[in-house]
């Protein structure tokens, strides 16, 4: 009997540290996609790897991603790594 008292008075305290923690809301999240390794595919007909995957294809990947922020998505470009310019840098930031 004094265990479940002991159990309800812990809950009675820790219930608005709960309902609290819910009310928050999630982080927000910017990936900015620019394609590279992490994006490629091989392709025979190319002879090697291509862009093929997005950012949102990369991030929905990710299971229970949504459930720890709120993400967004910019495709800034999606190009192989070699193809990476200042000019395509500069568009991240920009």
């Amino acid at each position: 009997m004094q265990n479940r008292r002991r159990l309800l008075a812990l809950l009675l305290c820790a219930w608005p540290l709960v309902v609290a923690a819910q009310a928050q809301p999630l982080p927000r999240v910017v990936v900015l996609a620019t394609g590279g390794t992490i994006a490629s595919k091989y392709d025979a007909a190319a002879g090697g790897l291509v862009a093929a995957l997005t950012g949102a294809d990369l991030v929905e990947a990710v299971p229970g991603l949504a459930s720890l922020a709120r993400v967004e998505v910019e495709q800034v470009a999606n190009i192989g790594s070699s193809n990476m310019t200042p000019a395509v840098a500069e568009s991240c930031f920009v």
